[in-house]
């Protein structure tokens, strides 16, 4: 029996992945400014599917959430400085961690949106408690099955699916075994 590599897992499911999730979910999801656009939430969505795949996730992922999104700050520089040539028109790219300036703060940058209002790992002490959130134990956030089952395998990964973006799933893929190296040398 061979055994699936996490991302062997990942493609496989983006390939397995259809449209029809996508259409019950409304329309905003079939139109071509969700489906042609990759943005930082998409990339970080991937990336945490791929973590949450890892054999050794019980010991990578046992890290405080602010050294997580530290060292997620710190692969994204080192992974954009090696792709942002091969990646076409992601203007998130640059500026992933630049909040903009203006009264009571500024707005949030596009990793700030994501790690506060997306997936919710901010709500537990660990990375860790994050993933191995029960299933059967109801939240409004923080909860990896529901947000895995619900978000990602049902409007990202579609949107994945689609040929215009296979470049970029593969650059994708770089830094989510950055940030998985990267893990593993913390522990």
């Amino acid at each position: 029996m061979t055994v699936k590599t996490p991302k062997e897992i990942v493609l496989e499911l983006i390939e397995k992945s259809t449209d029809a999730t996508l259409q019950n979910k409304g329309r905003v999801y079939t139109g071509d400014h969700f489906l042609k656009n990759i943005e930082f939430s998409d990339v970080m969505d991937l990336v945490l599917y791929y973590i949450s795949r890892q054999p050794d996730l019980n010991e990578i992922a046992k890290i405080e959430k602010y050294d997580f999104q530290r060292l997620i700050e710190e692969a994204w520089e080192e992974w954009r400085k090696k792709v942002e040539k091969q990646w076409e028109k992601f203007y998130e790219i640059d500026g992933a961690w630049n909040s903009e300036p203006g009264a009571g703060g500024g707005g949030m940058g596009a990793a700030e949106h994501y790690t506060v209002l997306y997936p919710g790992f901010r709500q537990h002490d660990y990375l860790l408690a994050f993933f191995l959130y029960p299933e059967d134990l109801p939240t409004a956030h923080g909860n990896w099955p529901a947000y895995r089952k619900y978000h990602i395998e049902q409007l990202i990964f579609p949107k994945w699916r689609r040929e215009m973006h296979r470049k970029k799933l593969e650059l994708t893929f770089q830094l989510a075994e950055m940030v998985c190296q990267k893990m593993r040398q913390k522990k």
